[in-house]
């Protein structure tokens, strides 16, 4: 007979790594609209492979790949995603500060929320330095 009752150890003793639910909630964001054919992780294939010919430090090199992971999180409903399709989107930076608040709030994904908060602004020759009062 099956027994559908966890015990607290089991609850207390689970653990996952911090990169494989970053992955998780990469693939459950693809998943939303498979019309965007894995556009987190593409970005951040594309991203790292840059931060990785730039011999950054392993710390940013971290972050790099957070941000990239996670840069569209905001994003979440449906509207959101399907409005990406369009990349004329009347303010490219809702989904952005949306989804800086939403790492914010997690203290295992914090440190990705001021990169996900600027990933829509653009250089313009140094322009981009700062965004919203804080430097990007």
């Amino acid at each position: 007979m099956y027994n559908h009752e966890v015990s607290t150890d089991a609850i207390s003793t689970f653990r996952i790594s911090l990169f494989g639910m970053i992955c998780a909630l990469s693939t459950a964001l693809d998943l939303l609209d498979p019309s965007l054919g894995s556009h987190q992780k593409r970005t951040c294939l594309i991203a790292v492979n840059i931060a990785r010919t730039m011999a950054i430090d392993d710390d940013l090199y971290q972050d790099v790949f957070g941000a990239a992971i996670f840069h569209d999180i905001g994003a979440i409903g449906l509207l959101d995603r399907l409005s990406m399709l369009d990349f004329e989107e009347e303010d490219a930076h809702t989904h952005a500060r949306l989804g800086g608040l939403l790492l914010s709030r997690f203290p295992g994904f914090s440190r990705y929320a001021p990169l996900v908060h600027c990933h829509h602004v653009q250089w313009a020759f140094g322009e981009g330095q700062r965004h919203e009062g804080q430097e990007v």
